[in-house]
């Protein structure tokens, strides 16, 4: 067997087994809950630490399950009744604006059964529509409304005099009566007979069932929905838009599944139905919504963010067919998703990077792709087709709770969750539940114990403990509790976590996922956590849509980043890990970005590093290199909340306007300015100091100070932003930009100091350089320790104010006994009056060879360290893994990286002899493609056997075709076994790449004196 039994292929031996031999015929029994799954939830539902969850279900499922068969059928309305996602798109309430949204959150309409048709304001307590739509409904709509009358709804809206159109009645009908009264109750109803055997729940889903494939043909969310503005909606959806359909698939399909056995002998049910038209309440359900739905999938009509393969995978799991005459088999369902337009194969290897996140930068929504991969994987087991093959799925499993900061918090970037003090962790207990049953992953297993997770959910369908398995045994990898500092080099993510004796303290840097999707335009933007919370703070998710969200909250001067020439970062391209120190006392990152801009961009690169001063205080050390652009506004904002001071000289102060010019803000700005400085308003200009400061005093009794020494920077300014209108958030936040002029090579230096109470920081000093990009500070503590700072991203020799010279990057050292200080990157450090510092140099190793399959690495040279982030480079390909073990063979050190694989990516792709190209059959960049922000250049391709590897001179992500450095044998990447399929592999690790690290040293400040 080829190498290649280490990935997931469809063998089509086992689809004809587990499929085709079932032969032709309709669906016969319950195919989603098995009825070992069965007595298992019935088991759980018994025992008391399942009594809130079966509880909330029964709860849930009462109101349907009491109402008579009529109530239920009237319950369900006509298709063309208009769906509203939102009441009025950023506007909220008629009388209270959006003043609504800061009392409720994004949807913050209140909304009961007992008041039909009514949303109630959560400001003013008033209700909405001032008519009886529900009387109006139940004659049909027949008579004629005053709709000029204030607040008066005929379902398509009341009109205000300012000509905005307020959807009461619809967004009523959107979340309360479908999402709610009728999607959520019918799943309680279905669930809730899977628990307790009762037939009136079953009986009840079913006529809802029924009714719902009367009208379920004629949805169409295109044109009967109001939808963040748009009227109709202009997007694919049936009931919801095309994203959130997928839900009501899974929703609707279990719960067939569910009721399945009652559609025949529930004869009152049957009876009932009848008098409605439905004779074969079964056909109806499969034809009229399943096989509806399914169609809708195979042409994207729902789709999105990878719930696809959920839901498909649930339909063709529950409708069991294998008759083409009654619509989509499940083996058609299956080839789709394996083989076809579902892409799972390819979202697996392309989509997925190698830390196991999906291809968007926000968590909140690459987590869902996890979800839905284990979706479709225990549904598609449960139809014999085994994908869980590869090593990668270790990673799926583990995935974004691996993202996390300080144990109990998730770093809050792109469109991401959590609100303006910090997201919690990302725990999913489905992905971790799959993991630990089939992988016998002991990480995913100690998460959920962690969580107390550690029993599956009521409804799970996974085994009631998780099985034991070896096939992880060399999985085992080592994670500990926080603090933990690490490289995430998949998902493009440095995390530096200490503990000072007071307190523990993480702070990150984000350089840039390989996915794009909700992301922001970022690259480079860091975040400070302490005490379970956030000290420097992203915007996170927009309130809502629009100019807001994509000229300021997603955009880069609301960042911590910075802009060159007045404007946002051109793209959501990668950057790379450039150097990384892990040191007792010092833990420090950097990384460049340089690709975000257009144009030549010599440098524009970023240092990160926490200090514990040795007097239980930490300093966030801030320095950021620019090359580029004739204006560099280095943009920086502190806590969210409290007293905003400083002790700066104040020189104008611009009434109204913004940034962007006197007459300019955030509403009047046309066309829309990119910049997003329209959003920085009232802004202050402060006297440039040798050293500016700035000052945060915040209600939880948190103070920050950041001192700025002046290098690059002539104009010091001071505006508000405004946060999204979000319960909890402030009304504004000081920002602060730098501002620099002219072409030379600028340094922006921070110290941030950031304690619960006072500050540690008694006074900063700067310290020039004779050498461009290199400066430092002389930082005085209360307790009275004085720390020498010098930062250089000049790659030479730099001479300091104070006599100190350094060619390494990063140095640091207390005046006073005791004390350590640190030396990071290459080069040395000589003090005038103490004995030279001298990091080692030339700590790099040639790759000899790669087991690719098995992911280990042949190197000669330098012996690298277990926990060592080292950094694998050719050409101009940069990338950062963590070796997890060395081992000594012969000549060679033998590298291994743990659960992170070194395969990068997969196509199904052959050598065009005529062109001499490598050409793919599949699209090699674009959306959900992790690829689409990162170059090829300089990556390895492999031939499908992994025994040959070339370097990729260039791709062309249009043609979907790579060059290579050299000519190949068309041989090499063709079909070896003659399958039928050709793969084409790739990898950052090739012979002839070269692995270095980051040098560090610790050392006595004193000695030699």
């Amino acid at each position: 067997m080829r190498p290649s039994d280490f990935v997931f292929v469809l063998f089509s031996v086992i689809l004809g087994v587990s499929v085709l031999a079932r032969g032709v015929h309709a669906k016969a029994g319950r195919t989603y809950y098995t009825d070992a799954q069965i007595a298992t939830i019935r088991a759980r539902a018994a025992r008391t630490d399942y009594a809130s969850q079966k509880d909330a279900i029964l709860s849930k499922a009462k109101r349907l399950a009491e109402m008579s068969d009529e109530q239920i059928w009237d319950l369900i309305p006509d298709a063309d009744l208009p769906r509203a996602l939102n009441v009025c798109f950023g506007v909220g309430c008629p009388v209270h604006g959006d003043q609504i949204f800061k009392e409720g959150g994004h949807y913050p309409w209140i909304m009961s059964p007992d008041k039909p048709f009514k949303v109630q304001c959560p400001v003013g307590k008033e209700f909405y529509p001032s008519n009886d739509f529900g009387s109006y409904l139940k004659g049909g709509r027949k008579e004629k409304l005053d709709t000029t009358q204030p607040y008066v709804d005929d379902g398509f809206g009341y009109v205000a005099k300012d000509g905005k159109r307020y959807w009461f009645v619809g967004h009523y009908v959107f979340w309360e009566l479908w999402r709610h009264n009728i999607i959520d109750a019918l799943n309680a109803c279905a669930n809730s007979y899977i628990i307790t055997g009762d037939s009136r729940y079953a009986h009840a889903c079913a006529v809802a069932l029924a009714r719902i494939s009367q009208v379920y043909p004629k949805m169409d969310y295109r044109t009967q929905a109001y939808h963040n503005g748009k009227w109709p909606a202009a997007i694919n959806g049936r009931i919801l838009d095309y994203i959130w359909e997928n839900s009501v698939v899974i929703v609707f399909a279990s719960a067939y599944d569910a009721v399945f056995p009652v559609l025949e002998t529930d004869q009152a049910l049957r009876a009932f139905l009848s008098s409605k038209g439905v004779f074969n309440p079964r056909e109806a359900i499969e034809q009229d919504i399943l096989q509806v739905q399914v169609k809708d999938i195979f042409q994207k009509k729902i789709w999105g963010n990878k719930f696809e393969l959920g839901s498909l995978s649930t339909a063709a799991l529950v409708l069991d067919n294998s008759d083409p005459a009654r619509g989509a088999t499940t083996q058609q369902m299956i080839d789709w998703m394996l083989k076809g337009d579902g892409d799972l194969e390819f979202t697996f290897f392309n989509g997925f990077d190698r830390d196991g996140i999906g291809g968007e930068s926000s968590l909140s929504y690459s987590s869902i792709w996890n979800s839905r991969m284990v979706a479709a994987a225990e549904n598609l087991g449960q139809l014999n087709v085994d994908i869980v093959k590869d090593p990668k799925w270790l990673q799926i499993c583990r995935g974004p709770s691996q993202v996390r900061v300080l144990d109990t918090l998730s770093p809050r970037l792109g469109d991401c969750a959590g609100d303006i003090k910090g997201a919690p962790r990302l725990i999913q207990q489905d992905v971790l539940e799959f993991g630990a049953s089939h992988l016998g992953d002991p990480y995913c297993a100690a998460v959920l114990r962690k969580g107390d997770l550690d029993r599956p959910a009521l409804m799970s369908r996974m085994p009631e403990k998780p099985a034991d398995s070896n096939k992880t045994a060399a999985h085992t990898s080592r994670f500990p509790n926080a603090p933990f500092t690490r490289n995430l080099g998949g998902y493009g993510l440095a995390i530096l976590e200490l503990d000072d004796g007071a307190t523990k303290r993480s702070a990150t840097m984000y350089y840039g996922a390989t996915g794009a999707s909700h992301g922001h335009k970022d690259r480079l933007t860091i975040s400070y956590h302490m005490d379970e919370r956030d000290m420097l703070t992203d915007l996170g998710y927009p309130s809502h849509w629009g100019p807001r969200a994509d000229y300021w909250i997603k955009n880069t001067p609301s960042h911590y980043c910075v802009m060159l020439d007045e404007q946002a970062q051109d793209s959501l391209s990668a950057g790379n890990l450039t150097q990384f120190v892990d040191l007792p006392g010092l833990k420090l990152a950097e990384a460049q970005a340089p690709r975000v801009w257009k144009g030549p961009v010599k440098d524009y690169r970023r240092t990160l590093a926490l200090l514990d001063t040795g007097e239980k205080s930490t300093l966030l050390i801030d320095s950021f290199y620019v090359d580029a652009g004739s204006v560099r506004d280095y943009s920086f904002h502190g806590l969210p909340f409290g007293v905003f001071s400083t002790g700066e000289k104040l020189l104008k102060a611009q009434q109204g306007g913004s940034v962007a010019g006197p007459e300019i803000g955030p509403d009047n700005a046309d066309p829309p300015m990119s910049s997003g400085y329209q959003y920085m308003t009232d802004p202050k200009w402060y006297q440039p100091s040798e050293v500016n400061r700035f000052d945060w005093t915040d209600d939880d009794g948190f103070n920050m100070s950041a001192w700025f020494p002046r290098f690059s920077f002539d104009e010091v300014i001071v505006a508000n932003g405004k946060p999204p209108v979000k319960p909890g958030y402030p009304d504004s936040i000081p920002y602060i930009l730098l501002r620099g002029r002219g072409r030379e090579p600028a340094l922006y230096l921070a110290v941030v100091d950031v304690e619960k109470g006072s500050v540690a920081v008694e006074s900063v000093e700067r310290m020039d350089a004779d050498t461009p990009l290199a400066g430092g500070c002389v930082v005085r503590l209360k307790g009275g320790q004085i720390w020498r700072i010098y930062v250089n991203g000049s790659g030479r020799k730099a001479v300091y104010a104070d006599g100190v010279s350094m060619d390494a990057s990063f140095a640091a050292y207390p005046e006073k006994l005791p004390g350590k200080g640190y030396l990071a990157g290459s080069g040395s450090l000589k003090r005038p009056k103490g004995r030279l510092v001298r990091n080692e140099v030339g700590l790099k190793a040639l790759v000899e060879k790669v087991d690719y399959p098995g992911g280990r690495v042949w190197v000669r040279g330098w012996r690298p360290r277990r926990g060592d982030v080292v950094f694998v480079n050719n050409g101009s390909a940069s990338a950062s893994y963590t070796v997890s073990d060395v081992a000594k063979e012969g000549d060679f050190y033998v590298l291994s990286f743990g659960a992170t694989p070194i395969i990068t990516g997969r196509y199904r792709a052959a050598w065009d002899a005529g062109r001499k190209l490598i050409v793919s059959k599949e699209r090699i960049g674009g959306v959900y493609n992790q690829f689409e922000a990162r170059s090829y250049t300089g990556m390895f391709a492999l031939s499908e056997d992994y025994q040959h590897a070339a370097v990729i001179a260039d791709a062309d992500k249009a043609a979907n075709t790579f060059s290579l450095d050299k000519d190949r044998s068309p041989s090499l990447f063709s079909d070896l076994n003659r399958d039928g399929v050709s793969y084409v592999y790739i990898s950052d690790f090739g012979p002839g790449a070269s692995l270095s690290s980051t040098p560090a040293t610790v050392f006595k400040p004193a000695a030699g004196r």
